[in-house]
């Protein structure tokens, strides 16, 4: 079971709630750490899409992308980390990001098409829970 919780306070006002596993905490930790301007960067356009919706970025060649079984990444073009995960619903109103990482090159390697694959069973399976910490 993963447990999400809102990226973003509540009081940052957003077309698209933002969940994330401990596993994307971890991994942005992670991209802080080695490459802390990317990262930021990173961060500062994640909270852009969220605020504007991320509909608004969708396709081929944009920053919200669906692999497959409605499985969409989000990354920054011209940057290699990125959050996968799936909308809550049809609404596209909640964002839950299971998986995170920085791709080691332009194609995606097979452990990287597995944690994808692992995004989708997440999704189809339900094996996720909404937390609230404080």
């Amino acid at each position: 079971m993963y447990l999400v919780d809102r990226l973003f306070d509540d009081d940052v006002p957003v077309e698209t709630v933002v969940w994330v596993s401990e596993g994307v905490r971890a991994a942005i930790r992670h991209y802080l750490k080695k490459d802390r301007r990317s990262a930021q960067k990173v961060l500062v356009k994640l909270k852009y899409y969220a605020e504007a919706g991320f509909r608004l970025f969708e396709g081929p060649r944009r920053p919200v992308k669906h692999e497959w079984d409605g499985v969409y990444r989000v990354g920054e073009p011209g940057l290699l980390f990125r959050i996968v995960g799936f909308y809550e619903g049809g609404n596209r109103r909640s964002f839950i990001a299971i998986e995170a990482f920085e791709k080691s090159g332009q194609n995606l390697r097979p452990s990287e098409k597995d944690r994808i694959n692992n995004v989708a069973n997440v999704c189809r399976c339900v094996t996720w829970q909404k937390v609230r910490t404080a």
